[in-house]
C-alpha cells in the first residue's frame, strides 16, 4: 500500500485556479510537487464554510512532515508564504495503507486466490481494488463472469 495523507485546511485565502473546481490532480511522477491533488470543499459544498472562508483538502503523498511539504506546495503554485500558519484551522489524517499498489505481483496474487476460490469452493472474488474502484466496475465484472458459466 501507498502512504498518503489528507490535509483539510480553513483559510480565507483562495486558491484562485480552484475557483468553480472540484479540485486538481497533480502527476503522482511530479517530484517538484509534495501532493497528488487538492480538493476544492467550499466549491463541493458551499454551504459549509462561512462566506469569507474556503476548505481545501490537500491529499499528500506519505505520511511525514506534512504541513511543512503543503507550505513548499502552496509556495511553488502560488508564491504565498506560510500557507498553513494563516490558516484558521488544520486536520491532518495520516492514512499509512492508503491505496493498493497496482503491480504484477498484485495481479498475480489476486489471480492466484480467484483461482483457488472458483476451483476448489465454487467462489468468485469481486470488490473494490479487486478488478477497479466502482460498484459499476464489480457490477461489469459480475456480469462478465455469470455469461461465461
Amino acid at each position: 500500500y501507498t502512504q498518503t495523507t489528507t490535509a483539510t485546511i480553513l483559510t480565507k485565502m483562495t486558491i484562485p485556479f480552484l475557483v468553480k473546481s472540484f479540485g486538481i490532480v497533480f502527476r503522482p511522477s511530479d517530484e517538484t510537487i509534495n501532493s497528488l491533488g487538492i480538493l476544492s470543499n467550499s466549491e463541493i459544498f458551499p454551504n459549509r464554510t462561512k462566506e469569507k472562508h474556503h476548505s481545501y483538502t490537500f491529499i499528500v503523498k506519505g505520511v511525514d512532515q506534512i504541513e511543512e511539504r503543503i507550505n513548499q506546495d502552496v509556495k511553488l503554485i502560488l508564491g504565498e508564504d506560510d500557507f498553513i500558519n494563516k490558516s484558521s484551522m488544520t486536520q491532518v489524517t495520516p492514512w499509512k495503507k492508503a491505496i493498493p499498489v497496482y503491480n504484477q505481483n498484485r495481479f498475480d496474487a489476486i489471480l492466484k486466490i480467484r483461482t483457488h476460490l472458483l476451483q476448489e469452493k465454487n467462489m468468485v472474488l469481486f470488490g473494490n481494488y479487486i478488478d477497479g474502484i466502482s460498484i459499476r466496475e464489480i457490477i461489469s465484472m459480475a456480469k462478465e463472469f455469470s455469461q461465461k458459466k
